[in-house]
This record gives C-alpha cells, structure tokens and sequence, in this order.
C-alpha cells in the first residue's frame, strides 16, 4: 500500500512525464511540418523546443531519485518509478531525432524538391500516429491497442525498406540527385527510429501495467517469455 505522501509524488511524477511526453509529441509535429511544407519557422521551433525536452529529463530523473530514496513503493508503482528514467531517456531520443529532421529540413528547404513527397506525408503521418497512441498507451495501457500499433510499426519498417530502394534507384539516374538522395534517405531512417523507439515505450508501459516484459514481433505484441517458447 502507497503512503498519501507516495502517492500525491506518484501522480506529480505521471503528469511531469506526460508533459514531458507531449512536449515530444510537439516537437515531432513541428518537424513534419518543416519537412512536408518547406517550413523553416517550424524547424527552428522544433529545434528550439527541444532543449526544453532536455530540461524536462533532468527534472523528472532527479524527482525520481528523490523519491525512491525516500518512500516505499511496491507492485506497479515501483515498476513506474523503475522505468520512469528509461522512458525520459526513449523521449529524449525522440525529441533529439526530430531536432535532427529539422536541421535537415532547414537543408532540404534550399534545395529544389527531389519527389518522394507522397511517401513522406504518409510515414510522418503513420509515424506521428504512432507516437500518438504510445503516449496514449502510457496513460491507459492496453495490449489489445498495442498489438495493432505492433503491426503498423511492421508494415513502416517493409514501407521504409521500398522507399530506400526507389530513392537508390532515382539517384542512380542522375549524379545531380545523390546530395538530396542522400538526404531523402537519412530522412527516412531517422522516422524509422522513431517508429522503433515508440516501440520502446509501448514495452515499457506494457512492463508497468503487467509486471511482465513484452516485445514487438514480426508478428505480434508477445511477452518475452512466449517468444523464447
């Protein structure tokens, strides 16, 4: 049983992780917009705004510091205060992504569009949806929702594959292509990092709400243990 004192720190630490959380989401959706509309406003404020998602890391590290020091937790609120570093640490990988996908937007913004458009729009609009639904799992967990955010990471990840194909083969038309080629691709394998890493935070919610750890497979959301089986 959580004392008051445990308690009232559990909540404050969920809400600090949840704007954490949404500050990230921010971020990314600041990013898509300088990629998919040439936005350099966008791109600098995804830049800017996440320095605030590093602050946001070393609060909430330190609170939970304190707190395991100082309050006896059991059961699911131990699990959360556990993983609560590795989930600002997976959030901070996200922010840091974005950040990069702006400067690199801010690049490609000078440059004459290569194509691919239409494959962009979709993966940051699937890749945003995800990130969406994996904070969301953080709140409400539900491995019935996670197994079809599983199965949409699987399809990105044989969608990422075909983009880089056809992207190679443009660029091996023309030598005047493989700058932006270049950059097209390093694009698109930072969204798929992104995609991996909501992965991420899925595991660890699923970790909290179940005492359990599960992975995403090729073919499903498993617990370890099945797919050691």
């Amino acid at each position: 049983m959580v004392s008051e004192t445990g308690s009232r720190l559990l909540d404050e630490t969920r809400q600090e992780l949840l704007k954490m959380a949404r500050l990230v989401q921010n971020i990314f959706h600041k990013t898509a917009s300088a990629l998919l509309e040439r936005n350099m406003h966008s791109a600098r404020d995804a830049i800017s705004l996440s320095s605030s998602a590093q602050h946001s890391v070393m609060v909430i590290n330190k609170r939970v510091t304190v707190v395991l020091g100082v309050v006896c937790m059991r059961g699911k609120s131990l699990r959360f205060f556990a993983s609560a570093m590795s989930i600002t640490k997976v959030l901070k990988l996200i922010s840091e992504r974005s950040a990069e996908l702006s400067e690199t937007a801010l690049t490609l913004a000078k440059m004459t569009p290569f194509g691919f458009h239409e494959n962009l729009r979709y993966t940051l609009n699937t890749v945003g949806v995800v990130l969406r639904e994996a904070i969301d799992n953080l709140i409400t967990p539900s491995l019935v929702d996670v197994e079809r955010i599983c199965r949409t990471d699987n399809e990105l990840g044989k969608r990422f594959g075909q983009i880089e194909k056809e992207i190679v083969e443009a660029m091996n038309t023309s030598s005047a292509l493989v700058e932006k080629g270049i950059l097209l691709i390093a694009v698109f394998r930072s969204l798929k990092n992104v995609s991996e890493l909501c992965m991420d935070l899925i595991e660890l919610a699923a970790y909290i709400d179940t005492g359990r750890n599960y992975v995403c497979t090729a073919a499903t959301f498993v617990s370890a243990d099945q797919k050691k089986d």
